[in-house]
């Protein structure tokens, strides 16, 4: 629930703000989490320490959704694969924590870091430079014109899917003639 909220919240700003707002949404929220671990890394009261531990929870599955709203502004061609870089990154941030936790030796101190990797990382998010159009890449170009260096030239829609009733009576003829299937007997 938390994750599909941040990519509500994120999809909001995004409206209203732009691009520009999808990154303030994905700053806060990072920043938040590792603030929130902090936090967290230094209480020593059980229940106070379960509610920032939820509550950080929510950041992070919220982080977790905006973040996933920036993926189209990447490359959107390819943003199945940048989604997986993604996906696979959260993965290698999960090992290096655990690590990170067994070479300090102490949770709380392991904790207290990773709350200033998260916190450092999400300053980063202000460094997140696209522009407004996701197809754009930083480059200049001509409007309308969504073609890239090396692209494959493929003509309109409208171009390929002209049919005339001959061609759809031609067609029909071909798929009864070829849609004739062998009998099958079963035993």
């Amino acid at each position: 629930v938390n994750q599909a909220l941040g990519g509500i919240i994120s999809d909001y700003f995004y409206n209203t703000c732009g691009l520009k707002g999808r990154r303030l949404v994905q700053i806060v929220l990072t920043t938040g989490e590792g603030f929130l671990l902090i936090i967290f890394s230094l209480i020593n009261n059980f229940p106070v320490a379960v509610c920032f531990l939820l509550l950080f929870s929510v950041f992070v599955q919220a982080a977790e959704g905006s973040t996933f709203g920036l993926v189209p502004h990447v490359d959107r061609r390819h943003s199945g694969a940048v989604s997986g870089i993604v996906g696979a990154g959260g993965n290698v941030g999960a090992v290096l924590c655990s690590l990170l936790t067994v070479a300090v030796g102490s949770n709380s101190e392991a904790y207290f870091y990773i709350g200033f990797i998260a916190f450092g990382i999400g300053i980063l998010g202000y460094f997140i430079n696209s522009s407004e159009n996701p197809l754009h890449h930083g480059r200049k170009e001509k409007k309308g014109k969504w073609k890239r260096k090396g692209d494959a030239s493929v003509p309109p829609i409208w171009e390929t899917t002209k049919k005339t009733s001959e061609d759809v009576d031609k067609n029909r003829v071909e798929i009864k003639s070829t849609s004739v299937a062998p009998k099958r007997t079963w035993r």
